[in-house]
């Protein structure tokens, strides 16, 4: 997904906020959605927290003695989970609340999956049953707050929100979320006073800053809000895009059209493959309306959620970050950018099935509606329903004849299938496409190189590689292709594995490419290094046929017949490719041929 799509509101989180982030919510340990979402919440279990665990807490857990039914409901709710069907689990769940209704852990767990799996009215009905059966369910506190304030009603938003405690990551939102319900209730001195507060344990200011910027346009200041955003973001055509449809407006409500125009012409010249960019181009040709992102509390508040999921799923936390960003939706319905976050999140969880769902939300005038049907092509292709894939991307290629993302994206595709030709065909279309060749096409012409290597073509590939590595010498996955596709063919060997260590000290962990340096020494009849990097390669990537059986040739070079023959059968139990399947068992019955022996 494009960069100015997904970092705008890391952008606006100090390192202090992103590490705090990851203290809260780390879980990349953990299956998806299998987590408790607020680990800062142990010392203080009496305080509710977004989240479920794998399992119910194991002194509460169902039994025998309440019923096979109940038992089985919430082992089958586990399975749910574990399997990505929230849906399902949510509902096995509530089965099993049935037997035992005044478990307050199980109902936060219902609570929770209903949200996840975007089902609000269930959800809202379970968070108010939980904040009668207990009001330090935080979690519970702050939806039914959120539906006060998607209701108009912040006065009753703002004293639910005032009870929030301040630990885990409803805490550290909730100062933003209390701001908005402040100003909508017609506090909006307080309000502002609240985002201009400072604290630095959080890592919010810079997110509370761009708040407070909003609220002053809001509030008919819009110069003052303008000169907060560029406290923030001093080159506010660099700025993410939010951040210019932002200032975009505030200019227009300060006036000065000429401005507006101008940073606009300026971002677009810095960007100019930006799809949003176009978008707002194309939007203030026609007016004001739209261009704000936010236009009152209920979508100052999803803004501020959507922030904290968006940082979240950026630091693996997906399971709290889909929590976040359907609680943001909730509040915004038609906000595109919260559903692409949602469909990102779900592709994330292996659940396109739901990302396609959350893509039929995003609406055909947004902003980030060109992204989302990028999106919904990987979705379709995670589906298996390639064709389908394919048949978007060309008609998105066909209906802007000068942008070549969805080529790229087609590329991708056909290569992912393996249909090199058809996938070369599309990166060459992208390329014809771009007005000139820079650094940022390392990767166009890196993927074009593939596909022309595996379809017999190598002068065309071998150009494409030596052009990517001009373009990045540092780049490992380029040095790691061009360094062994030299190696296979016994091509400039002292160079290949010059280019094949460094590949190596850029990315010592990746088994595939110190798999290419110990090749590269068997290819030099260098035995003893390359069975040193081998073996190291095997423990990286265990189960690839490739790497298994370059180990086994380096055995059998060094005298170690047996455990040649050991990892020879190895590779064939990894299913490798057909022709390789026919070569391995001739060096199984007969060892290595004299002609591939040193000396």
């Amino acid at each position: 997904m494009p960069a100015r799509v997904t970092n705008f509101h890391r952008r606006l989180l100090t390192p202090t906020g992103l590490q705090r982030l990851r203290s809260l919510g780390s879980v990349s340990a953990l299956p998806v959605a299998v987590v408790l979402l607020l680990a800062a919440c142990a010392s203080n279990p009496g305080r509710g927290w977004w989240g479920f665990t794998l399992g119910h807490p194991a002194q509460a857990a169902p039994t025998a003695t309440a019923g096979e039914t109940a038992a089985g409901s919430y082992l089958a709710g586990r399975a749910a989970i574990e399997a990505g069907d929230l849906h399902t689990a949510a509902e096995e769940y509530e089965r099993a609340l049935q037997a035992d209704p005044g478990d307050i852990e199980l109902r936060r767990q219902v609570f929770a999956l209903l949200l996840a799996s975007g089902d609000f009215e269930r959800a809202l009905d379970a968070a108010k049953g939980l904040v009668q059966a207990d009001a330090g369910s935080d979690e519970a506190v702050l939806f039914v707050a959120l539906d006060h304030a998607r209701r108009g009603e912040d006065a009753k938003a703002r004293d639910m929100l005032g009870k929030l405690g301040g630990e885990g990551l409803i805490g550290t939102v909730q100062p933003i979320l209390l701001a908005w319900a402040l100003y909508g209730a017609g506090q909006r001195q307080e309000a502002l006073a609240a985002l201009s507060s400072s604290d630095a344990r959080s890592g919010l200011d810079r997110l509370r800053t761009y708040h407070r910027a909003v609220m002053l346009g809001l509030d008919g200041h819009p110069q003052q809000g303008l000169d907060a955003l560029r406290t923030l973001f001093p080159d506010l055509a660099t700025a993410p895009v939010r951040v210019i449809r932002t200032a975009v407006d505030l200019e227009l409500a300060a006036g000065d059209r000429a401005a507006a125009d101008k940073l606009v012409a300026t971002a677009r010249a810095a960007d100019p493959d930006e799809r949003q960019l176009e978008w707002l181009a194309e939007a203030l040709a026609r007016g004001r309306d739209g261009i704000a992102p936010v236009d009152g509390p209920a979508s100052g508040m999803s803004d501020a959620l959507t922030g904290i999921a968006e940082a979240l799923s950026s630091q693996e936390g997906n399971a709290q970050a889909m929590l976040f960003a359907r609680a943001a939706s909730f509040l915004a319905p038609d906000d595109g950018e919260t559903w692409l976050l949602i469909a990102r999140i779900a592709l994330d969880q292996n659940n396109p099935g739901e990302a396609l769902q959350a893509l039929d939300h995003v609406p055909a005038d947004a902003s980030v509606a060109w992204i989302a049907d990028l999106t919904r092509a990987r979705a379709l292709q995670d589906l298996k329903r390639t064709d389908e894939a394919a048949k978007l991307l060309q008609a998105m290629a066909d209906q802007a004849p000068t942008r070549s993302d969805a080529l790229v994206a087609l590329g991708d595709l056909q290569r992912g299938e393996e249909n090199f030709a058809d996938a070369e065909k599309a990166y060459t279309q992208a390329l014809q496409r771009l007005p000139g060749i820079d650094r940022r096409n390392w990767r166009l012409l890196y993927a074009r190189g593939i596909c022309y290597e595996r379809t017999g073509r190598w002068p065309e590939a071998e150009a494409d590689l030596l052009k990517a590595l001009e373009l990045e010498p540092e780049q490992p996955f380029v040095l790691n292709y061009l360094g062994y596709s030299w190696v296979d063919k016994g091509l400039n060997l002292d160079r290949a594995k010059a280019m094949l260590h460094r590949a190596v000290e850029l990315k010592p962990d990746d088994g595939f490419i110190v798999d290419s340096l110990g090749w590269a020494y068997f290819r030099l009849g260098d035995d003893a290094k390359a069975v040193t990097y081998l073996e190291r390669a095997v423990e990286l990537e265990p189960g690839d046929p490739v790497i298994n059986d370059h180990l086994g040739d380096a055995y059998w070079r060094v005298g170690r017949t047996r455990e040649a023959k050991f990892q020879w059968q190895r590779a064939l139990t990894f299913g490798p490719e057909p022709d390789a399947v026919v070569i391995i068992q001739g060096k199984l019955q007969k060892g290595l041929s004299d002609a591939a022996k040193p000396g």
